[in-house]
């Protein structure tokens, strides 16, 4: 079973101040209520419950990557992203006809963008992590969209289940120097890095 979202957290800055204080304090304070609600009306989508409470924890992770490929984005990272996403995907003709043909509920898998998806996270290469917030039985879960092969829903992996289970399984992988998608946590010089 999942921790919620702010046990997860705690276990996390635990483990960085210990381990990683300049990591820790690299993080974003928290958002504010207004600036989630502000987010939420500039990309038409209401936030899960579970990404509105690590919002009002960390608003994101700034420069840090906390995951080994990928940091967690704040609320205006997450309306540039949706804009940005949004518009590539009303411009591609061919994504739209595919979408049209296919049910709500239906994979997506390959695709590059939905919008009813919230980018999450982002890496430094184009691509990032989306929340599904699709009615396909399944919304909450965690998609890895890749720049060139578009977004995958792995949903063998646990932690892509939801965003409780993804910082869970992080806190894990810290206090048990498990490796995390490949990669395990180490510290060096008051920092968290991700050694492969």
């Amino acid at each position: 079973m999942n921790a919620s979202v702010t046990q997860s957290w705690a276990r996390i800055e635990s483990w960085l101040a210990v381990h990683a204080p300049r990591t820790l304090a690299d993080l974003d304070p928290p958002a504010t209520a207004e600036e989630i609600a502000a987010a939420e009306r500039a990309i038409g989508l209401t936030f899960p419950a579970a990404l509105v409470e690590s919002l009002l924890r960390h608003a994101g992770t700034g420069r840090v990557n906390m995951l080994p490929l990928w940091g967690l984005s704040d609320p205006a990272e997450i309306v540039r992203e949706w804009r940005l996403l949004n518009g590539l995907w009303n411009d591609d003709a061919d994504a739209k006809a595919r979408l049209a043909q296919l049910d709500h509920d239906a994979e997506v898998d390959d695709l590059m963008w939905h919008p009813q998806w919230i980018p999450l996270g982002r890496d430094y290469g184009g691509g990032g992590l989306v929340i599904d917030l699709r009615a396909n039985g399944r919304t909450g879960r965690i998609g890895e969209r890749d720049r060139d092969e578009g977004t995958l829903f792995d949903d063998e992996e646990l932690w892509r289940t939801s965003l409780p289970a993804l910082l869970s399984e992080l806190a894990r992988c810290l206090e048990t120097g498990e490796q995390f998608t490949g990669y395990a946590p180490k510290a060096e010089q008051g920092e968290l890095l991700w050694d492969p």
